[in-house]
């Protein structure tokens, strides 16, 4: 303050003590490294555990499928059926796992190309009919003569969905049917609005259940998972792919009386010509012969490349081992190959390096 001649007379400060705000920000700044590095740390040991265990379980349903196609006894035959069925839901388990840690960590990314709804739910529905038609189930499919026939997705994902709902489905249906139906619910400025509807005659879910079916590791009844296995996984999965879509699952049902789920995604409508050509070149050469073929099996696991040459000199192949992209790059110099089959993941030089020096 000053007087009339403007001399300070008096200051007044006011003072804040902030350690302890600037202290509890560090700890925050350091708690968000921490968990940012653990993050990575965990997706790093995913991504490496998913190598090691895909790496002997391939191995598994690979060699069980060569001793299917062996003579073999009615016993024999029937072991053989058990160890495929085994391995193929060990794969289930090891894919819905990582892929929860992917959408966790927001590394599952959708694709955006031109995909024909049509032929996706055909597919899905191709696939799920033995499982049906083993329980004694009609699995119907309708599907609405308006939706555009060709829209941008990821059909991988899409197909995933639906899997895991149709599967589901079969899985707590002892009698009747399993339904999926597609339909167009509205169109504006190029983009449709799909409703994929499945409905079946199963068991049902109590009301006060609903609510955590779609809960992670979970199922509606505690004792459903000894009747009818599963992780409770994949409709978590499901529906985390729905939401990536701006999408929105709903579930109708009542104890004994059926389930009927569905799912609503808008998707925009491709123009493009390209994808009638892509969708029926899939199976183009799917039967060729490989005869006579002269192919370099890059691949660094003994497993693999006894499986992998098995399989090919099966079929008439003649077939060349490297046990890195090094060697692999020494075997090109040296010979013309009419196909070369390139693990990613190898010690000395791996897949992507020695891929992109051959193809230079």
């Amino acid at each position: 303050l000053g007087n009339r001649d403007t001399e300070t007379e008096e200051i007044y400060a006011i003072g804040r003590d902030v350690t302890e705000k600037v202290k509890i920000l560090e700890e925050l700044n350091a708690a968000k490294q921490v968990a940012e590095k653990s993050v990575r740390v965990k997706d790093q040991f995913l991504s490496n555990m998913s190598h090691e265990i895909r790496t002997p379980l391939n191995a598994i349903i690979g060699f069980n499928d060569l001793l299917k196609q062996s003579l073999l006894n009615q016993e024999q035959e029937k072991y053989v059926d058990i160890v495929r069925i085994a391995s193929q839901n060990l794969m289930v388990i090891l894919n819905d796992i990582l892929d929860v840690s992917k959408l966790e960590s927001g590394q599952l990314v959708l694709e955006n190309q031109p995909i024909c709804i049509k032929e996706i739910v055909e597919n899905v529905v191709n696939l799920q009919s033995q499982k049906a038609k083993n329980k004694g189930l009609k699995l119907l499919l309708s599907i609405d003569q308006d939706i555009p026939l060709k829209v941008i997705g990821d059909s991988t994902r899409i197909s995933q969905v639906l899997i895991n709902f149709i599967d589901n489905a079969i899985k707590f249906t002892t009698e009747g049917y399993v339904e999926l139906k597609v339909i167009e619910l509205a169109r504006e400025n190029d983009i449709s609005l799909l409703r994929f509807n499945i409905k079946d005659t199963g068991i049902g879910i109590d009301k006060e259940k609903q609510k955590m079916i779609f809960d992670r590791f979970s199922q509606a009844e505690s004792s459903t998972t000894r009747i009818f296995g599963g992780t409770g996984l994949g409709l978590n999965i499901a529906k985390m792919i729905v939401e990536m879509y701006g999408g929105k699952i709903e579930l109708q049902s009542e104890l004994g009386k059926g389930a009927e789920f569905y799912f609503e995604i808008s998707l925009p409508i491709s123009n493009s010509i390209e994808v009638s050509s892509i969708l029926q070149t899939k199976t183009v050469n799917s039967n060729a012969s490989l005869a006579g073929k002269c192919i370099l099996v890059v691949e660094d696991n003994k497993l693999n490349q006894l499986l992998a040459s098995s399989y090919l000199k099966k079929n008439g192949a003649i077939v060349d081992l490297a046990d890195n992209g090094a060697i692999a790059l020494e075997k090109v110099k040296q010979k013309n190959y009419d196909i070369i089959l390139m693990d990613l993941q190898m010690p000395v030089m791996d897949g992507y390096t020695a891929t992109k020096i051959i193809r230079q």
